[in-house]
């Protein structure tokens, strides 16, 4: 082989309090899509548990997922989520690939973040 190269197009991604992963993407004109990698369960942690609202302790799910602009890989997220509000997410968001559309499901019409974390590494 001969080395690692970089796609040399860019994607405007403004991060906000609503910011949508396939409504970015879609208005870039390229086509979003998410593929679920891992489900579990996991145990909130003190931190968790403050960022969500939960006690520490409570069932959580944890949804890794890759999401691609066309056929190109963007990123990878982690999210998790409350087990007693969202049973069986990880197969929700297995079918519908859209964190937004998992929330829709579950009657969750109109959110906001309120913090995201970017990490890199090498690929």
């Amino acid at each position: 082989g001969s080395g690692t190269y970089v796609e040399a197009q860019r994607l405007a991604y403004p991060l906000r309090s609503r910011t949508r992963f396939s409504e970015i993407v879609g208005a870039e004109g390229h086509e979003p899509r998410g593929q679920l990698i891992e489900a579990s369960s996991d145990l909130a942690n003190r931190e968790l548990a403050r960022d969500l609202g939960l006690k520490t302790g409570a069932p959580l799910i944890r949804i890794e997922a890759v999401r691609f602009a066309d056929r190109t890989p963007i990123c990878v997220s982690t999210t998790w989520l409350s087990a007693e509000r969202f049973p069986d997410a990880g197969s929700v968001f297995a079918d519908v690939r859209s964190m937004t559309k998992l929330l829709a499901h579950y009657g969750v019409r109109d959110y906001r973040r309120s913090s995201t974390r970017i990490t890199a590494a090498i690929a």
